[in-house]
């Protein structure tokens, strides 16, 4: 008998790339998402520095112009930090789309492995069966044989 081949195997390969591909765009994801909201972090650190900092001069009578420079700095990091938190909102939803794409590909993949099992006993049942016919024939041809003689 020849040899079991599963009838989707092609695409049974492409998903599993698929899913590799998958998990590696969801770790660059989750990666830009961490360095963002790292950033997020050291702006908002930078904010309360640059605060209390301001807050310390304004208790020691600092000139104008030094206020104005911290006032426009913080107004800068101020910024900053909406950006970041727009660039993370849209960082989480590329995650969140990575994660779904390759929950659906692993669904398929469960689906297909389900489907080359099931293939596969469905060709071991054949296999048996043409093995028992082969050794009831062979024993006909023995007792036809042996009456023969």
């Amino acid at each position: 008998m020849k040899k079991f081949t599963f009838s989707l195997q092609p695409l049974l390969a492409y998903k599993r790339t698929l899913e590799n591909q998958q998990k590696g765009a969801l770790a660059e994801a989750q990666g830009a998402l961490r360095r963002l909201q790292a950033l997020h972090r050291a702006v908002l650190e930078q904010i309360e520095r640059t605060g209390a900092e301001l807050e310390h001069r304004l208790d020691g009578g600092s000139r104008a112009d030094d206020l104005r420079a911290y006032s426009f700095y913080l107004h800068h990091l101020g910024e900053r930090r909406l950006a970041l938190e727009a660039q993370i909102r849209e960082a989480v939803q590329a995650v969140r789309a990575c994660q779904e794409a390759l929950v659906l590909t692993m669904k398929e993949l469960k689906a297909l492995e389900r489907l080359r099992q099931e293939q596969y006993q469905r060709y071991l049942e054949e296999l048996r069966a043409e093995e028992a016919k082969e050794i009831g024939d062979l024993v006909s041809f023995r007792t036809i044989a042996g009456q023969s003689d």
